[in-house]
């Protein structure tokens, strides 16, 4: 699992992971996305030193490696991904985020927490944090969570659709030989998937900004 798949452990945390023993704003620390600063333009956004992006570089090693080693373990056992293997990935994120948060300075903290927001839109407004920040009553939040669940779910719905299609395209697909092979089909898959994606997009579009509308009517 490399930090590529890093939403894929923490999709469901993003916004709500504890962060007891670090000495910086509570606020900050819990709605801070570290996944965006995989971003250059996000680095410099946050003046990231060259310093700070090798420390920065050996957490994702770590996290990469630990991984890596858990994954391999279970396919040489021949074992698929259980609650134990979604526990020990889910830990290890919990470990590199707070590594991440605590190797920042106060004001760059404040800085990415204040970008999270922006890039989530409407969305951010899922995390409790957030909402009781700005003043948000408890029917509110309701409503707006599950505004965007139901949003979510007609989205994942279509995702699901356009995965059944590339799969039945590539079940029969020649298992690649080597590192090359794996690469090369890797990048077709991922070609057809974007393209499956553009079709769909329209009604995509349209279910956000339906999404987005419903939240705003709460959210002025």
């Amino acid at each position: 699992m490399s930090v590529k798949l890093l939403r894929l452990v923490s999709a469901a945390s993003l916004f709500a992971i504890a962060t007891a023993g670090l000495a910086k704003d509570e606020f900050d620390l819990k709605v801070a996305n570290v996944e965006i600063m995989r971003d250059r333009v996000i680095q410099d956004e946050l003046g990231i030193t060259e310093g700070q992006r090798k420390t920065l570089n050996g957490f994702a090693d770590k996290f990469n490696a630990a991984n890596n080693a858990k994954i391999a373990e279970y396919q040489k056992a021949k074992k698929q991904p259980d609650m134990a293997f979604q526990k020990y990935t889910f830990d290890q994120y919990v470990k590199m985020r707070t590594a991440v948060l605590g190797s920042l300075s106060d004001g760059q903290l404040r800085r990415l927490r204040e970008i999270t927001i922006q890039a989530a839109g409407p969305r951010a407004i899922m995390d409790k944090n957030v909402a009781t920040k700005i003043g948000l009553t408890d029917k509110d939040y309701t409503f707006i969570r599950s505004t965007i669940v139901a949003s979510d779910q007609k989205i994942a719905k279509i995702k699901g659709e356009v995965g059944e299609i590339i799969r039945k395209k590539y079940e029969k697909a020649a298992k690649p030989k080597t590192k090359a092979e794996a690469e090369a089909l890797n990048k077709k898959v991922q070609g057809d998937i974007a393209t499956q994606m553009k079709k769909r997009e329209p009604e995509l579009s349209k279910i956000v900004k339906s999404s987005d509308e419903k939240v705003k009517t709460v959210v002025k």
